[in-house]
């Protein structure tokens, strides 16, 4: 995946677009988990399909200085997928690639 790094910014985004959740009611996507005792407002919420597009938003995420939070469907009891950065849910990787 090293051409990534050849890929424009602008690239980048255009990319995503097609994997960022939008917003519901404000600026930022929500994110509570199901116990409803966590709440965060990440910047970004992205739920890629592929390897490629989760490599693309480690990619944007590198240039931007941001972390990148993985989370499942919360139901984690801690705030462990809590930020405000970028979360990446992982419900659409659901393909076992490789077995070791």
């Amino acid at each position: 995946m090293s051409g990534l790094s050849s890929l424009s910014t602008h690239s980048l985004y255009h990319a995503l677009e097609e994997v960022t959740v939008p917003p519901s009611s404000s600026s930022h996507p929500t994110f509570t988990n199901w116990a409803k005792t966590y709440v965060c407002d990440p910047l970004v919420v992205f739920e890629p399909h592929t390897v490629h597009q989760c490599a693309l938003i480690f990619e944007l995420a590198r240039r931007e200085g941001k972390t990148v939070r993985a989370v499942g469907v919360g139901h984690s009891p801690s705030d462990l997928a809590c930020t405000n950065e970028y979360m990446l849910r992982t419900t659409k990787l659901d393909k076992i690639l490789q077995v070791s």
